[in-house]
This record gives C-alpha cells, sequence and structure tokens, in this order.
C-alpha cells in the first residue's frame, strides 16, 4: 500500500512554524497597541533589571536556608 501525504510530524512542524510565524508578524501591530517602542523597551528593561536583581537575592537566601540548616543539624546544645 503505497501513502501519498504529509507525515504526521512534517504536518506538525508545518503548523508550529505557521503560528510561530503569524506571531511574529504581529509583533509591530502589538507594539503599536501597546503604546510604541518607547513603552515596549521600557517594560522590558524594568523586567530584565527586576529579573537582574532579583534572582541573586533568592539565589542566596535559599543557600543561606541550606546552609543553616545543615548546621543547625550538627550543632549540638547541652543543657546543664
Amino acid at each position: 500500500m503505497l501513502c501519498i501525504g504529509t507525515s504526521w510530524y512534517a504536518a506538525v512542524f508545518i503548523v508550529v512554524n505557521t503560528a510561530i510565524g503569524t506571531g511574529f508578524l504581529n509583533l509591530p501591530y502589538a507594539y503599536y497597541k501597546g503604546g510604541g517602542i518607547g513603552v515596549g523597551l521600557t517594560l522590558q528593561c524594568v523586567s530584565h533589571h527586576l529579573y537582574v536583581v532579583c534572582l541573586p537575592v533568592i539565589y542566596f537566601s535559599v543557600i543561606t536556608a541550606c546552609l543553616h540548616q545543615n548546621l543547625a543539624c550538627h550543632v549540638h546544645v547541652c543543657e546543664i
């Protein structure tokens, strides 16, 4: 039996490629509706700054909590 047509993974690739391409074509309109390039760049800069500032704080607080928990397990308090 000879199957003529597109395989399922080729069809998925075509649909995903079309959806992504359509999204990229809509970016200029989305920036226009959102207030322009200045508003978009400002929003990107603020969110990037928050990410760069908050990620190390969260990282070091988790590391400190883990170290404190490890030290608390190994310290024995002597009661008199």
